[in-house]
C-alpha cells in the first residue's frame, strides 16, 4: 500500500475538530477514559513543530523537557517566571509584555497556539506551566484543532480576529500572529473573551471589548440565538453555563454582583446601584 502523505497523516493526529473541555490528571489517582488530558498528551510534541505558550509563572526545566529542541517555542510570560536562562542559551524566544495600566503588570493568560504540519491546536487552560498544576491539582483545559494549509488564506471571522487581537494586545510577535491567516476558525466552538487591566481612564477605553461587558455582551447574542433557534422548532435549548475561577483576588460583594449580572446577559454599568441589589 502506498505511503500516506505527511498531510493526511497530520489530519488523523487532529484529534478534537469540535472542541472539548477536559480536567488536567492527578498523579496516582485513575481516571476514566475521556475525563483528563495531560500536557503530554496536548502537546503531542513528536508531531509538534511550532508553539506559542503564555504564563503567569513556570518551572523551565519541567516543561522544555516536554518540547524538543526542534520546535519552535515562543513564550509570553510574567515577569515571576524564570525563563531568562532558558531564552539566553537559546531554547525558547521569551516576550515580556508590558500591561496597559503602568501600577497593574501582571500577567495572567494561560492559553497554547500549537502548529502542526496541517492543523493548528488552540489551548486555553488555567493551569500555569508548572509540574504540580498539571499532576496535583485539577485544572481545566479547552482544547480544539483547526485545518491549517500554509498555501491558503482563510477568510477571518469573529473567532479569529477575537483571537489575533488576544494575541496582539499580550505582544506576540506579528510572525506567529500572521500564521492565523493559514488557518481554518469555521468551526470554531467557543467565544473568546480576554480581559485587560482596569482602574483608570486610559485603560477604560473599548471595555466593552474586554472582560465582564464583552462577557454580557457575548450572552445576549447566545440568548437571541437560542430564542430564535427554539420559536423556529430546531431544538430544545438546554444551556448550562459553566464556570472555572483561576486565581480571582479582592472579591467583594460589588464585584460579584456585576459579574452574576454580567453572566445573564445584563450591562450593569447604566444600572444604578439600588437597581443592581434588587437583581
Amino acid at each position: 500500500m502506498p505511503r500516506q502523505s505527511t498531510r493526511a497523516a497530520d489530519e488523523d493526529l487532529a484529534m478534537f475538530p469540535r472542541g472539548v473541555v477536559r480536567l488536567t490528571p492527578l498523579q496516582g489517582v485513575p481516571s476514566a477514559a475521556g475525563e483528563t488530558l495531560s500536557l503530554a498528551q496536548i502537546l503531542d510534541a513528536k508531531h509538534l513543530v511550532a508553539a506559542l505558550l503564555t504564563t503567569f509563572v513556570a518551572d523551565s526545566d519541567w516543561l522544555l523537557a516536554h518540547i524538543p529542541r526542534t520546535v519552535e517555542l515562543t513564550v509570553v510570560a510574567d515577569r515571576r517566571a524564570s525563563l531568562d536562562k532558558a531564552a539566553a542559551s537559546g531554547r525558547l524566544r521569551l516576550v515580556r509584555p508590558e500591561m496597559a495600566t503602568p501600577g497593574v503588570q501582571l500577567m495572567h493568560t494561560k492559553l497554547m497556539v500549537l502548529f502542526y504540519a496541517a492543523h493548528m491546536r488552540l489551548v486555553v487552560t488555567t493551569a500555569n506551566l508548572l509540574e504540580d498544576e498539571w499532576t496535583m491539582v485539577h485544572n481545566a483545559a479547552f482544547v480544539q484543532d483547526f485545518p491549517l494549509d500554509p498555501s491558503a488564506v482563510f477568510a477571518a471571522n469573529e473567532f479569529s480576529r477575537s483571537l489575533a487581537f488576544a494575541l496582539h494586545d499580550l505582544h506576540v510577535p506579528h510572525d506567529i500572529i500572521a500564521r492565523l491567516n493559514n488557518v481554518d476558525f469555521s468551526a470554531a466552538a467557543a467565544r473568546i473573551v480576554t480581559t485587560v487591566p482596569t482602574g483608570g481612564p486610559r485603560a477604560r477605553r473599548n471595555m466593552d471589548s474586554y472582560g465582564m461587558l464583552r462577557l454580557a455582551d457575548v450572552l445576549r447574542e447566545f440568548q437571541r440565538d437560542c430564542g430564535a433557534a427554539a420559536s423556529s422548532g430546531a431544538f430544545e435549548p438546554d444551556a448550562r453555563l459553566l464556570c472555572v475561577g483561576s486565581s480571582l483576588g479582592r472579591l467583594d460583594m460589588p464585584w460579584l454582583r456585576d459579574l452574576y449580572l454580567c453572566a445573564h446577559g445584563v450591562d450593569p454599568q447604566p444600572l444604578p446601584l439600588w437597581k443592581r441589589r434588587q437583581m
